[in-house]
């Protein structure tokens, strides 16, 4: 039997993403000043699981596959092109209003393959990324994946809310990443955790 599995997670900060594959983390980084027409720059990087450097060279060359998008704070949808460096891929934008700019990164090209080891039989791996950078008041998150996390502060802690084609998930396998390697499993987080944290779900179709 054919099985999808897909994977997004989302930075509680609500500037990283990051997914989880095999040993390696790839993440997205958003770096602006947080103001109205400053160009701010997007980065796709790989890294090592538990480790913050970054790979380098050729061994980025596959994040090619993965198609970056932005959605603006009107919700226009529009592709960001990247190009590769020698420490990541990057790409720009330069936002004209307040409000919440959704950059998401999707990668659905991935081949069928064995998985009978993980007791999955045949699956297609779909791979879902998702950063948001806000100029000066926040807007409500929207829901723009097919799988997708929404993270809402209150008070000192954040309550983390999951969707599958737009609706709400309340039993799945949620886990909070720390860079240093170690994860619980939580749909709330204390404000008092680590600064860099990711958050993974993963859907498995039957």
């Amino acid at each position: 039997m054919k099985k999808i599995t897909s994977k997004l997670t989302l930075g509680v900060v609500l500037l990283l993403a990051t997914t989880i594959a095999n040993a390696h983390n790839t993440y997205l980084q958003i770096k602006g000043s947080g103001k109205i027409n400053d160009k701010v720059e997007i980065q796709l990087l790989k890294a090592e699981y538990g480790k913050e450097a970054p790979e380098k060279g050729t061994k980025l060359d596959n994040l090619k596959a993965i198609k970056i998008f932005l959605i603006d704070a009107s919700g226009s949808k529009t592709e960001i092109v990247m190009t590769q460096t020698e420490t990541h891929w990057q790409g720009f934008f330069i936002p004209k209003t307040t409000g919440n700019y959704t950059v998401i990164g999707v990668n659905d090209q991935n081949e069928v393959r064995d998985m009978s080891k993980k007791c999955l039989g045949n699956g297609r791996s779909i791979l879902y990324l998702k950063a948001l950078y806000t100029i000066k008041s926040a807007t409500n998150q929207t829901v723009t994946l097919p799988l997708d996390l929404t993270a809402q502060k209150q008070n000192a802690s954040y309550l983390l809310t999951a969707f599958k084609d737009k609706k709400q998930q309340n039993d799945l396998n949620l886990t909070v990443i720390n860079p240093d390697g170690w994860s619980v499993n939580a749909f709330k987080i204390s404000k008092t955790t680590p600064k860099k944290l990711y958050l993974e779900v993963i859907f498995r179709n039957k």
